[in-house]
């Protein structure tokens, strides 16, 4: 039970009882600081993410709008090869971000190529190339690998009409997303932090963090974030698996306007939330020092506290079994010491109450004796009366009893004063006593129906002291047994 405990034990609880709040207290701040950083993490990731989808489409624009105006040029419906391949090396050149440009009849029979022997057919698939021929549309295909050096490329195509606005074929623009990825390095961000872009298909077109990353791990359309970003548009996620790097990140994911690609921006977790993680390390730990302190100071404080108090009690246990010469070892300096000074006057006043009683005692007994003394000789004089009258026992008469004092007299102030408890009028005289024969006397015979009072001439005049007693009073079998008692040696009435 609690109430059983010992003060270490209770202090320590204590101090352990004021602490666990605080702890909870602290760890509820920590999650509201996660929460809030957690917040400005997601506002901040989303401006990125809007940003870097900004650059990606003036990219991915800007190859849609050559494509389309290499479509409309006259160069290209040149029916000269040389002439068109000398106009495509010229576009080509200066722009680092095309990988080549390529001209197609509607068959997909290569035209002419800004890349001089190399023998490169249409990255469009079958269905893009349809769209372009049929509808006339301008797209971008799905990423593809560029057959030189197998990096990721996006494909813009734009179909190419005669004079009469007849299609007759369509050209390529193959621009390199890996340059693309240096672009998205420029934008400003935070350590740790990856931008990646996917096609319309979920394929991962680049991803700062990997620009050489192997083909075969391009596909992320089944990252759930990726999925909800294709469905509903702009999303966030704070538990993401990235599989490029393997690590938990938060994500925010933006649309491309217009074009269905997909923008997204991560922070790995120990990036975005290590600094506060490691001050609330550091701070946990601050406080995990500071309360084992407390708790190892507390029981030091206990261990201080239950020495003195132990020797307190131990003093007065052995106060209450008697040992009144008993005094405290207690010596702190403060109120411990203090309270075992005042068990020590106690146990002072104790041994002088216990030496005055002994003296009471002694002296109760000494007045009883002298008490007796003139009791005696009443009854001697009673008894001797009572034989010697007549009258009946059932006539009720006052006695009166003399009994002369020798040796002092009162004045007539004194008379009534002489019955009080502890009044002697004689303390010069060298008479043992407390003062309470007469009061006792007068007490036992008031007791028994009669009156006692004292009579005096003066000073040095002796004292009567006269006392009635009823005459029907049964006290004639005590009396008698005390006529056959030996007379006790001092007879004097202490007044």
């Amino acid at each position: 039970m609690l109430w059983k405990w010992d003060l270490r034990t209770k202090l320590t609880v204590g101090v352990v009882g004021v602490l666990l709040p605080l702890l909870l207290l602290q760890l509820h701040e920590f999650r509201q600081e996660r929460a809030r950083r957690l917040d400005a993490v997601a506002v901040d990731l989303q401006q990125s993410a809007q940003l870097a989808s900004q650059v990606v489409a003036r990219k991915l624009q800007s190859g849609l709008e050559l494509a389309r105006t290499l479509g409309l040029a006259s160069d290209v419906r040149s029916p000269d090869a040389d002439a068109a391949h000398r106009f495509l090396e010229r576009v080509a050149e200066g722009r680092d971000e095309v990988a080549h440009v390529a001209i197609f009849d509607r068959e997909g029979e290569r035209i002419a190529h800004s890349l001089a022997g190399i023998d490169v057919g249409s990255q469009l698939d079958p269905q893009s190339r349809a769209r372009v021929l049929e509808r006339g549309e301008t797209l971008l295909s799905h990423v593809v690998i560029d057959a030189r050096n197998s990096r990721p490329t996006v494909v813009a195509a734009a179909p190419i009409e005669d004079e009469a606005g007849k299609t007759i074929g369509f050209v390529e623009v193959a621009l390199r997303l890996d340059l693309m990825a240096q672009r998205l390095r420029r934008v400003e961000l935070a350590p740790g932090q990856a931008v990646l872009i996917t096609d319309t298909t979920g394929t991962l077109a680049m991803h700062t963090d990997a620009p050489q990353m192997p083909w075969q791990t391009y596909d992320v359309s089944g990252v759930p974030v990726i999925r909800e970003a294709f469905r509903s548009g702009a999303t966030y996620s704070d538990s993401y698996v990235s599989a490029i790097t393997h690590d938990r990140r938060v994500v925010a994911v933006v649309p491309v306007q217009t074009l269905g690609w997909l923008v997204a921006v991560s922070w790995s977790i120990e990036a975005a939330f290590g600094p506060i993680e490691r001050s609330h390390q550091k701070s946990l730990l601050l406080f995990f020092v500071i309360a084992t302190a407390s708790i190892v100071g507390a029981a030091a404080l206990a261990k201080l506290f239950s020495a003195p108090i132990s020797s307190l009690a131990s003093q007065a246990h052995a106060l209450g079994q008697g040992q009144l010469d008993r005094r405290s070892e207690v010596r702190t300096g403060d109120e411990l010491e203090a309270l075992g000074r005042a068990f020590d006057a106690m146990a002072e006043r104790l041994e002088d109450e216990k030496q005055r009683r002994g003296m009471f005692i002694s002296a109760i007994a000494h007045e009883m004796r002298n008490m007796l003394a003139p009791l005696h000789l009443a009854s001697q004089s009673v008894l001797r009366r009572l034989r010697s009258q007549q009258a009946p026992a059932e006539r009720s008469i006052d006695t009166i009893l003399n009994q002369a004092d020798r040796l002092a007299g009162l004045d007539a102030d004194q008379l009534e004063t002489v019955f009080a408890p502890y009044k002697r009028l004689h303390r010069a005289t060298g008479v043992p006593g407390l003062g309470l024969g007469l009061f006792i006397c007068r007490a036992i015979v008031e007791q028994h129906g009669g009156r006692l009072w004292a009579q005096s001439d003066g000073r040095a005049k002796g004292s009567m002291f006269v006392f009635t007693l009823p005459r029907t009073l049964r006290i004639a079998g005590a009396l008698a047994a005390h006529s056959s008692a030996k007379s006790p040696p001092d007879q004097r009435c202490d007044a």
